[in-house]
């Protein structure tokens, strides 16, 4: 079964300073690599691909186009050999702007208006346009068909492109090549979970992110990464190694490793502590999964009033890290001065007194996530007791719930669906079961005796009698009770 690991690390000035410059290359590298993919990309897609009407090419575009530029962005650059007379929004148009950075894919109305032209042809285009670009089209033949397939970029050829590329970005040297090439793979599982449609698509590394992290995979033999006594040894560039930089870095085991690590990843917060996490195999199968029955299920509502409620009348008030404490009023004090830098110095990301206060202040954000871990960690734990088999709770939709403006700050603070996950793992090694009801069913407005359900019910009213039976109910319970019942027609 595989664990999850996060251990504080004590690296000196010099590792610190080494490290640093790692996250540099790392991020330079994987930025890098996605330019490639996205031009990869964009002339694979329309590689070969002729049109007979316009319709025809509309219909194509809303299928094909996987990146649509945000309406934030601006088209403002001048033409070299294509005009739009037509759209007057975007009167001139140049594909080779597609290529670059700034741009992360092609926005509808943009290829709407570029394919308005007469005599057009997209695949004389983009061919001359990879030639100004030096850009080598891959190209594979099936033995089969005989067909030809055109492809992007697959790792190994980011990695031949990549290493040429070192001889001329000297720096790059100083990075060990593990982390360098981590950051290829972790660039294809993402457009892989981009294109499954189970993440966002991949952004460009930033400098002013609050978390910078690179990875280091692990070798077959296992000792490359590893852990001796309260040393963390990671691999080293050459370089490093010549000037004898080979020492470990300081580690706190505040638990027993158990089994093989795995990956590594590096990182650092923006409070500037180093933390190291991994995941490592016990060699252990996974527990059986308990019988379900609705004596051994517990139906659970989340809300504000009372952060957890079970079926059974029993709950567990939020912690409400804001409210009248004293890390709010440090936070808000903090806040406001930034705040006022920002409107007065144009140049303010370059300001020492504006990273003094961010430092500050993210001092204090670590404060509270660690308030918050520390309860929800608890209240798991209290939640998957032995005598459970089935937890049920409702299935959040956080981001919308946020939108609440006057509540949205506490919903973030107590981390609505930072509970259902560590309930989700948990139960698993557990051998519990965890079923989240559609977040379309209505909970607080069906009445658990007789089932009538009520038309409005405001935020506000938290007790309400019901018409149909005349039965007196607390909002929060009622709720509990209807997701536990919802949740056993599933496996009873």
């Amino acid at each position: 079964m595989i664990i999850g690991n996060k251990y504080r690390i004590f690296p000196n000035e010099s590792q610190q300073k080494r490290m640093k410059q790692d996250i540099k290359n790392c991020n330079y590298s994987y930025n890098w690599a996605l330019d490639w993919y996205l031009l990869g990309l964009i002339v694979v897609k329309f590689k070969n691909t002729n049109f007979s009407s316009k319709k025809e090419l509309e219909d194509k575009i809303k299928e094909e186009v996987f990146f649509i530029i945000s309406k934030k962005d601006k088209i403002n650059f001048l033409p070299k050999d294509l005009k739009c007379e037509k759209n007057e929004k975007y009167k001139y148009l140049d594909l080779t702007k597609l290529f670059s950075k700034q741009y992360l894919g092609i926005r509808l109305d943009f290829l709407k208006g570029l394919f308005e032209l007469n005599n057009l042809n997209i695949d004389d285009y983009i061919t001359k346009r990879c030639e100004e670009y030096k850009l080598e089209i891959s190209c594979k033949k099936s033995k089969k068909t005989n067909e030809s397939k055109w492809y992007s970029w697959s790792i190994n050829d980011l990695n031949k492109k990549f290493t040429s590329l070192k001889k001329e970005k000297l720096f790059l040297l100083k990075t060990p090549a593990q982390a360098l090439n981590a950051e290829f793979r972790n660039l294809d599982t993402s457009f892989k979970a981009f294109f499954d449609k189970k993440a966002k698509k991949p952004k460009f590394k930033s400098k002013f992110n609050t978390k910078q992290s690179f990875s280091i995979q692990q070798n077959a033999d296992n000792k490359q990464n590893r852990i001796e006594g309260n040393k963390l040894i990671i691999p080293l560039s050459s370089i490093e190694k010549r000037k004898g930089n080979d020492k470990g870095i300081k580690i706190v085991l505040h638990k027993p490793i158990v089994g093989r690590i795995g990956t590594i990843t590096i990182s650092l917060n923006a409070a500037g502590n180093w933390f190291v996490s991994f995941p490592s195999d016990d060699g252990l199968t996974p527990p059986i999964k308990r019988t379900i029955d609705e004596k051994t299920t517990v139906g659970i509502d989340v809300g504000l009033t009372s952060f957890i409620t079970k079926d059974d009348g029993t709950k567990i008030d939020l912690p409400k890290f804001f409210k009248n404490n004293k890390i709010e009023k440090k936070k808000l004090f903090y806040e406001r001065k930034i705040q006022k830098i920002r409107d007065r110095n144009p140049n303010w990301e370059n300001s020492k007194r504006y990273n003094k206060i961010k430092i500050k202040k993210s001092v204090l954000d670590e404060k509270i996530k660690n308030m918050r871990n520390d309860f929800q960690h608890k209240t798991s734990h209290e939640l998957l007791d032995e005598n459970v088999s089935l937890v049920a709770t409702e299935s959040l939709r956080v981001k919308n719930m946020i939108k609440n403006n006057k509540l949205s700050r506490y919903i973030a603070n107590a981390g609505f669906g930072m509970i259902v996950d560590k309930l989700k793992y948990k139960s698993e090694q557990r051998g519990i079961t965890i079923h989240q009801v559609d977040t379309f069913f209505a909970s607080s407005k069906i009445c658990s005796c007789c089932g009538h359900k009520k038309d409005k019910l405001s935020l506000s009213i938290r007790e309400w009698i019901c018409n149909n039976c005349g039965m007196k109910h607390d909002r929060d319970i009622n709720a509990a009770i209807n997701i536990k019942k919802e949740a056993l027609k599933s496996y009873i």
